[in-house]
């Protein structure tokens, strides 16, 4: 689809990118915004608030912080990051979605024992899972979460709200001070949240009926949360150590991490993502990637060919119709999502 649509001539946003607009050199708006802000100051003071709660929190407890460790490049770096560079005592955490690929699972396995790292793995119901990503990406269960259609696909959205949520779960109860998550310029505005995890349990509380009514009384069991006082930060160091995808790769195939095979061009773990960017395409008409990707180029951070090609790659048909079958899918079930919306 991407290859079809007018894009800016700086980044990757196309023509049916919510509100965006072209000048007579074909560059878009969100491109001309950013050449009119100077953000040092916003960045030296998140490194500054980052490096702060990094030394207000080490060594208080068992564990320093947990590491949201997916098994792709991105969490593998930031892993090394914590472990080799901040000096954390790191309790890792996988959420096993039903569709993490043997490789990644592999390099899971390679990395956390080559880093001597506490890991746990955690793989909630099949059925639930199942359930949730059908109704997210061909129902409506995120219906109501505003403009998340911008950064993240509908399938994304909802795992990644399970992993966060058991996340704050394990941190609470185990009195872990911070959660480390992946994120990337485009994806999350700040680099320090606190008590981020608050937000998640008032998501549950206002759209618990629909949860329920969409995924069942077990919903209550995978994303309520329970009170609190304890203070925790999300902290998302990839917008403070910014860093380009050749520096993340070079660096972990040092432990062994291995590219997995038969992705789409924007994971470097999970099957399903091939399957929730289509969905996105077909409901939204952009891809769910293009924005962070965009963020990515305008930071110097990726080559616009580069983000090109992540856009436009193909999973081969033998892929993508196994992760279809072990969501009891066809491609007859995707066909028939809205139309790409101008």
């Amino acid at each position: 689809m991407t290859s079809s649509l007018k894009l800016c001539a700086k980044c990757v946003l196309p023509s049916t990118f919510p509100n965006i607009t072209f000048d007579q050199e074909s560059v878009c708006n969100f491109c001309r915004k950013q050449e009119t802000i100077d953000y040092r100051k916003f960045d030296a003071t998140q490194k500054l608030e980052f490096d702060e709660t990094l030394q207000r929190n080490k060594g208080v407890y068992q564990y320093d912080a947990i590491c949201c460790y997916s098994g792709g490049k991105d969490s593998t770096y930031m892993l090394k990051m914590m472990i080799q560079d901040m000096g954390l005592n790191v309790l890792a955490y996988t959420l096993d979605n039903g569709f993490i690929t043997e490789q990644s699972k592999q390099n899971i396995k390679k990395v956390t024992t080559a880093l001597s790292v506490d890991h746990v793995f955690y793989s909630p119901s099949p059925a639930f899972m199942k359930k949730m990503y059908v109704e997210s990406m061909l129902g409506e269960l995120n219906k109501n979460r505003g403009s998340y259609k911008t950064r993240i696909s509908d399938a994304c959205l909802s795992c990644i709200s399970l992993v966060n949520t058991h996340a704050a779960r394990m941190a609470l109860q185990m009195r872990i001070p911070m959660i480390f998550a992946g994120f990337t310029p485009g994806q999350i505005p700040r680099a320090v949240i606190k008590n981020g995890y608050r937000h998640y349990k008032e998501t549950w509380e206002t759209q618990k009926d629909h949860f329920m009514k969409t995924l069942g009384s077990e919903a209550d069991r995978f994303l309520n949360l329970r009170e609190d006082g304890m203070d925790i930060c999300q902290m998302s160091p990839f917008l403070v150590y910014e860093k380009s995808e050749k520096e993340i790769l070079d660096s972990i195939r040092s432990l062994g991490w291995i590219y997995p095979e038969n992705l789409d061009g924007c994971s470097s773990n999970c099957a399903l993502n091939a399957v929730g960017n289509l969905c996105h395409e077909k409901k939204f008409g952009f891809h769910p990637y293009a924005f962070e990707l965009s963020q990515l180029i305008r930071k110097n951070l990726l080559d616009r060919d580069e983000a090109l090609a992540k856009l436009s790659a193909n999973v081969n048909d033998q892929s993508l119709e196994e992760t279809l079958e072990k969501l009891g899918l066809s491609r007859a079930d995707l066909e028939k999502l809205a139309s790409p919306r101008p």
